[in-house]
């Protein structure tokens, strides 16, 4: 099932120094546990891990943004605060 969030997460932007609120628009997809075996007996599916697809970033400051201008570090910050507000949830 996939499901769609507006957010707010904090965003430290390492080129500027600073930290600053950006709105991250995002599609987040759950994943799935996978399946050893069937109850048929037939070989079951490998896990498929959460995913979160960054769409548009807008800064507080009014700068819209897509995920390519974030830093891999500002990426892997918006995706772990996705996936654990949501497995939480």
């Amino acid at each position: 099932m996939t499901r769609r969030h507006r957010l707010i997460v904090p965003v430290m932007l390492e080129r500027a120094g600073e930290e600053v609120e950006a709105e991250v628009v995002c599609t987040y997809h759950p994943g799935d546990p996978g399946c050893r075996t069937q109850r048929n007996g037939d070989p079951g599916w490998p896990p498929d891990p959460a995913q979160v697809e960054i769409e548009e970033v807008r800064r507080a400051d009014g700068v819209v943004a897509s995920a390519r201008d974030l830093t891999d570090k500002e990426v892997g910050y918006v995706e772990d605060f996705v996936c654990d507000l949501m497995e939480d949830a």
